[in-house]
């Protein structure tokens, strides 16, 4: 059968979904404090399109994925010949470095990942534990991070995975969930992304209330489909 192969974050994983979420002693519960399950959820977005066009779902996405992560499982990827590849590019923001030289575990590893939520969890008082990630996220975001970097960033990593697929004749498609880089316009970017609309994305929530639902999913799936059949 062919294959859907889909790469993304936690939105393409489907984290907080139904069959995607465990409590923090292990069981599926209503609870919100937990984590996505060991497995994509069934009830996600590529899921619902690999269905709707009677192919094998494939699903690469990592939750808490930046940019620069989900183009480096896309390169470590063997594709076959047939393979349809949709990207739901994350949130721009996020930023990781790579601590391992041969990145054998390509969808783990030792990874220091940077994301805004770590503000979040410093607090006002910014004094973050010293040697913690947390301490890391709040330099990276306070001295070297800026929106047009992240943009810029970004749109590179696209480009890098576009001619990495045309290059092997593989049918790729590009979405993303950060939806405020439009303004930005550079002549060399080739490519086409469709930016899932933040209300439409989050018509309902997950258990963790983070996360879209599975009417959102629902949704993302029948627009994505829909962006794919014009593209």
């Amino acid at each position: 059968m062919d294959r859907l192969v889909a790469f993304g974050c936690s939105n393409t994983y489907g984290e907080g979904l139904p069959d995607c979420w465990v409590d923090k002693n292990g069981d599926p519960s209503l609870t919100k404090s937990g984590s996505h399950g060991p497995k994509p959820s069934k009830l996600a977005w590529p899921r619902l399109i690999a269905d709707n066009m009677k192919r094998k779902c494939v699903n690469f996405a990592v939750p808490g994925a930046s940019n620069k992560h989900i183009l480096d499982i896309i390169l470590h990827t063997k594709f076959v010949k047939g393979d349809i590849v949709v990207i739901m590019w994350s949130y721009f923001d996020r930023y990781c470095i790579f601590l391992d030289k041969d990145r054998k575990n390509w969808r783990g590893g030792n990874i220091k990942r940077f994301m805004p939520m770590d503000l979040q969890k410093i607090g006002t008082n910014k004094n973050p534990p010293p040697g913690t990630v947390l301490e890391d996220s709040l330099l990276y975001y306070e001295r070297f991070h800026t929106e047009i970097d992240t943009v810029y960033d970004s749109l590179m990593r696209m480009n890098m995975a576009k001619y990495h697929l045309d290059s092997m004749g593989i049918k790729n498609y590009h979405v993303t969930c950060e939806g405020d880089y439009k303004d930005f316009y550079y002549p060399w970017n080739k490519v086409n992304v469709y930016v899932v609309k933040t209300k439409s994305f989050f018509i309902d929530m997950a258990r963790d209330d983070l996360h879209p639902g599975r009417g959102s999913h629902m949704v993302a799936a029948r627009d994505i489909q829909d962006f794919m059949r014009k593209n």
